[in-house]
């Protein structure tokens, strides 16, 4: 249980680290086939939003961590895991299909 609880905060924490990176610090080379130079603008509202989901999922994520050490739960620890990073996954990809 505590290893779940540990892996969702490592998963939280790691996405909201490079979303205030890609985001705020505007280092868009963390997104995989970013161009170094020459960026177009459609590129560089493209790699916004991925910083900003990645901003908001990583929020998420840590905030449901901290639920789930409060609540101790084995299996809630477990489904939740699962469906955050499931949800992240999908939010990542509907915006990648969405630019195109």
């Amino acid at each position: 249980m505590i290893i779940l609880n540990i892996a969702l905060a490592a998963a939280g924490l790691a996405f909201l680290v490079f979303g205030y990176f890609i985001y705020f610090r505007k280092k868009y080379t963390l997104i995989n086939g970013f161009p170094r130079e020459g960026a177009t603008k459609k590129q560089r509202r493209y790699a916004k939003l991925i910083g900003m989901a990645e901003l908001i999922s990583g929020a998420a994520l840590l905030l449901l961590s901290v639920v789930c050490f409060a609540a101790a739960s084995l299996i809630f620890s477990a489904v939740t895991l699962i469906l955050s990073l499931t949800a992240v996954c999908a939010v990542l990809i509907g915006i990648s299909l969405a630019m195109k």
